[in-house]
């Protein structure tokens, strides 16, 4: 398995490092368009496509609300990292940045589409790992997405996670 896709496997095969008790916060009130991603935040059980493991995690906002960061690691802990999504008010357009502990970036950018509850993220450039993220809910409480993953050849792999109350 290459690292690259080891590193985006990651992104939904995750536990948090985050703990369960510290506070989410919320999205600054004077990005509105961040009112999208509020929908993000909390604490999470996903399972990946094919997998009968269920992760737990928490996604909190940060530097003034303008982020929500998600700190992770691999169940096995060989990975670890932070996803920050956002807004880009300047651009008028959503925020994906991955980083992780192998050196792996992914900047992506995209839209939220009102009708379809979907958050769609595409790579900035050809250099990133991640070249697509689609986001979808299919109700508040559950969170349906699929990414595409570039390495020797294009991937794409999909889950669920649920929000816990």
């Amino acid at each position: 398995m290459s690292g690259n896709w080891i590193a985006v496997y990651s992104l939904f095969v995750v536990s948090s490092l985050c703990a369960a008790a510290e506070p989410i916060g919320a999205h600054n009130p004077s990005v509105p368009e961040l009112e999208v991603l509020e929908r993000m935040a909390g604490t999470w059980e996903a399972s990946f496509g094919g997998s009968d493991e269920v992760i737990r995690s928490t996604r909190i906002w940060v530097l003034d609300g303008r982020f929500l960061k998600h700190e992770f690691a691999v169940s096995n802990g060989a990975l670890r990292g932070i996803i920050y999504r956002g807004y880009d008010q300047k651009n008028a357009r959503y925020t994906l940045t991955f980083l992780d502990s192998q050196g792996n970036v992914s900047l992506l950018a995209g839209h939220w589409d009102a009708e379809q509850k979907t958050l769609r993220l595409d790579a900035v450039d050809s250099s990133c790992p991640v070249r697509r993220y689609e986001s979808s809910f299919l109700d508040d409480s559950t969170e349906q997405w699929t990414i595409q993953i570039q390495g020797d050849e294009l991937t794409e792999v999909s889950g669920v996670a649920k929000k816990i109350p």
